[in-house]
């Protein structure tokens, strides 16, 4: 090039391959112009896939934790179910254990009966012959063997409440 910026014809290349060169050079250009377009959608597609990873990170972090709740929830649960049925059995075992008692009791009150009729009838004989105690008296008797018998039934009432 001389100070005209013209440069010299036995150095400038011929319109050919002038136009050659703008060809390939227009080539090149768009070439490049496709790779940039790859290389923004690819960055776009980098940019969605760390979005994607980052809520899929949040809904792990979100599962592993509600799976932590309800594991925690189904532990207390089982814990409240096992606590349950042991309070159920001792409730039985001292309903059976009450139940026993108050069975007893009334096979004692029964035999009581039975005694008192025993007694009474022998009284009944004895005073005939010997002028004992009265019918009325037996009778005595027996309405406090039946009050004694209702309040011991009271008494495990209330203590099982």
């Amino acid at each position: 090039m001389d100070e005209n910026g013209v440069v010299p014809a036995e150095i400038a290349p011929s319109e050919e391959e002038l136009a050659r060169i703008i060809n390939q050079n227009a080539e090149l250009i768009r070439e490049l112009e496709k790779r940039n377009d790859r290389m923004e959608r690819l960055l776009m597609d980098n940019a969605k896939l760390v979005q994607d990873k980052e809520r899929v990170d949040s809904e792990a972090f979100t599962w592993r934790k509600r799976s932590r709740n309800v594991m925690i929830a189904a532990i207390c649960l089982v814990i409240f179910w096992q606590q349950k049925r042991a309070q159920l059995e001792l409730e039985m075992e001292e309903t059976k254990r009450k139940s026993v008692l108050t069975t007893l009791l009334s096979i004692s009150l029964a035999v009581a009966v039975i005694v008192w009729f025993f007694v009474t009838a022998r009284r009944k004989n004895d005073h005939d012959s010997q002028n004992g105690p009265s019918f009325h008296d037996n009778q005595a008797i027996l309405r406090d063997a039946v009050q004694l018998h209702d309040q011991v039934i009271q008494t495990n009432e209330v203590n099982e409440r």
